[in-house]
């Protein structure tokens, strides 16, 4: 890697974080539901679905899966399929699992599977590590190290972004005791995530 290079890719990265997606609305969704800790796990499970991109495009499986069309869009509609769920979910709440929260460990271990599905269904980010971070790795190198720290890089940018969307939703949680308000966050929830598997669907 460059001297330039891993300037260049953080700038990318972070961009790539504060671009709300499925992984800030499920953070964002979690922490109005079941406050700033709970958003946290949901982050770690985003950071866990990194993990395993970064891993994938070190050993050349995103490179892989791009190339084989068929797959990928197996992936992709697998991926715009449990969005949607989560979305029609969301929107048939009624608002009560924001007025009391179950066992501590049982919400934060949904929450980690939440978020570490929700990264792992997104075929952005399968493009983003499979077809984006192979571009800042100099070839004349060890590439496992550079991997290691452009994977690093990105993983810091999501906790860093997302604990930022997280504690921004969880004040505004206050106002969610009023199961009105309640049904109204489920709702626009429901339409985000919605819109999020319509707008993959709709790109080619």
């Amino acid at each position: 890697m460059g001297p330039h290079s891993w300037p260049a890719f953080a700038l990318v990265a972070v961009l790539v974080s504060l671009v709300p997606g499925p992984a800030v609305i499920a953070v964002v969704s979690t922490a109005l539901r079941r406050g700033f800790r709970a958003s946290l796990a949901t982050n770690a499970g985003v950071l866990a679905g990194d993990a395993v991109f970064v891993a994938a495009a070190a050993f050349g499986l995103g490179a892989i899966l791009i190339a084989s069309h068929g797959v990928f869009i197996a992936v992709k509609w697998a991926g715009i399929a449990y969005l949607a769920y989560l979305g029609v979910r969301a929107l048939l709440d009624r608002g009560a699992s924001f007025a009391v929260d179950a066992q501590p460990g049982d919400v934060e271990r949904r929450a980690f599977r939440l978020g570490l599905a929700t990264q792992l269904a997104n075929p952005k980010v399968i493009l983003f590590f499979g077809a984006l971070l192979p571009q800042f790795v100099d070839p004349a190198r060890p590439a496992a190290p550079q991997f290691a720290l452009l994977g690093a890089t990105f993983i810091v940018s999501d906790l860093l972004v997302f604990a930022g969307y997280g504690a921004l939703a969880h004040h505004t949680r206050t106002m969610l005791k009023n199961p009105r308000a309640a049904r109204v966050a489920s709702r626009v929830t429901g339409v985000a995530m919605l819109g999020a598997a319509a707008r993959l669907a709709a790109e080619r």
